[in-house]
């Protein structure tokens, strides 16, 4: 597929996936259209043993969704000229209910495909990453985030709404039900070294040093034994989603699963052998 805000690159078992839809990677309807696709496309490349997502923005990862799109599904025409901003404000908030529905199924498709992948992926904060964009990195299993102006947080309800792209469901998983309450209550935002103190973030990497940093840990994981990676990811997600119980029978299938591959005999060979172990991710 052809992508206009989108490219993904692959070398070496590294697929980065570039987003560049100015001024901030905002989540308008076009640019989903082509997130979701992409999100299948990476699953399934078995080419791709590990995912970078990055921005080609300087001061933006991801901002969230473009609200100034808004209007565009109400019929303005039925506005009274005699109201007051506010008035005209909740009028075409009152149209566009379906539109935002919408919008919000398909990002929250978009969240749940990154979670799900299976393979790591690691989120490569450069610039800032507010509502769904921190909501975009909360669904990769590592973010690695720039020193220094880079703000991270969920603003929404500082607008009057609340994280909806699986914000609230994966913030407290993160760091905790506490803080994520305050987080979210309080639309506060946060720079790399505190995202990191709290957890929220796998590591506060110097800007200059981010790029490199993110393609030494990418290269490192997608040497590993992928597939039992994927499965480990499986087994915790299941295990939060749905208890112990389905969480210990994940790790039983997963188990099951990786009796079949050719990862596990090199793995074990390479032990018994006292060498270092040459996954292929199958």
């Amino acid at each position: 597929m052809d992508y206009e805000f989108l490219t993904i690159e692959v070398d070496d078992g590294l697929g980065v996936v570039t987003m560049n839809r100015p001024p901030g990677n905002a989540l308008a309807d076009e640019f989903l259209h082509e997130l979701e696709p992409m999100v299948e496309q990476v699953s399934t490349d078995e080419e791709i043993r590990c995912v970078l997502f990055e921005s080609a923005l300087e001061k933006a990862f991801m901002v969230g969704a473009d609200l100034k799109a808004l209007p565009d599904g109400a019929d303005l025409s039925q506005m009274d000229p005699t109201w007051t901003p506010k008035q005209s404000m909740s009028f075409i908030l009152s149209k566009v209910g379906g539109q935002i529905a919408g919008m919000l199924e398909q990002a929250q498709r978009v969240m749940n495909g990154i979670e799900s992948l299976p393979k790591p992926s690691i989120a490569v904060i450069g610039g800032h990453a507010l509502g769904g964009g921190l909501e975009f990195a909360l669904a990769c299993d590592f973010r690695l985030m720039a020193r220094g102006k880079p703000k991270i947080g969920l603003s929404e309800v500082g607008l009057g709404l609340i994280p909806a792209a699986g914000g609230c469901q994966r913030l407290p998983r993160v760091v905790g039900h506490a803080r994520a309450l305050e987080m979210i209550s309080l639309a506060r935002r946060m720079d790399a070294d505190e995202a990191e103190r709290i957890g929220l973030i796998t590591r506060a990497v110097d800007p200059e040093l981010l790029a490199e940093e993110a393609r030494t840990l990418g290269r490192t994981l997608a040497g590993a034994a992928t597939v039992a990676i994927g499965c480990a990811k499986k087994a915790i997600l299941t295990g939060e989603m749905e208890g112990l119980d389905a969480g210990l029978a994940a790790e039983r299938d997963g188990i099951q699963q990786l009796t079949k591959t050719l990862d596990l005999a090199e793995g074990l060979l390479a032990f018994n052998m006292k060498t270092q172990p040459q996954f292929e991710g199958r």
